[in-house]
């Protein structure tokens, strides 16, 4: 089924994550959510959606409004590993205009591999969206394999 990428752009500008993964990309509703300390800062995770065995959540800044530094957001993928190998996290700023989203997935190696996009209010999201539907493909690929 094709996307309706006009609507995918509003709901990246209104940061309508549980919309544009279940109603536009087709995913499944979240499994949960979690909750990690990091220099004993609590971050939490809300789940948006999931696919197969891969969820997606985001995680807003506790008290600053700043998403969290490349060193703090790799701590907080670590922990979030150890729930599910597979995940994607959207970081975002307090006023939702700016986020990172930062996939960690399987590869060859021990360590899951990281890649991270960013989007901000104003930009029209389609290398985002054309990402995520990538990841979304290759998740259906792989459940037909096994």
């Amino acid at each position: 089924m094709p996307i309706d990428r006009a609507r995918c752009r509003q709901l990246l500008r209104e940061a309508q994550f549980e919309s544009l993964f279940i109603e536009e990309l087709g995913w499944d509703r979240s499994g949960g959510n979690l909750s990690i300390t990091i220099n004993g800062e609590d971050w939490a995770l809300t789940g948006v959606a999931q696919k197969r065995w891969m969820p997606v959540y985001t995680c807003v800044p506790p008290k600053n409004g700043r998403m969290p530094d490349h060193l703090t957001r790799n701590k907080i993928e670590a922990q979030a590993t150890k729930w599910a190998y597979e995940h994607l996290i959207i970081y975002l700023d307090a006023s939702k205009a700016t986020h990172t989203w930062q996939r960690a997935h399987l590869h060859a190696g021990p360590l899951p591999v990281r890649r991270k996009r960013t989007y901000r209010q104003g930009q029209p999201g389609d290398s985002l969206i054309q990402w995520l539907e990538y990841i979304g493909l290759g998740l259906d690929e792989e459940a037909e394999l096994t």
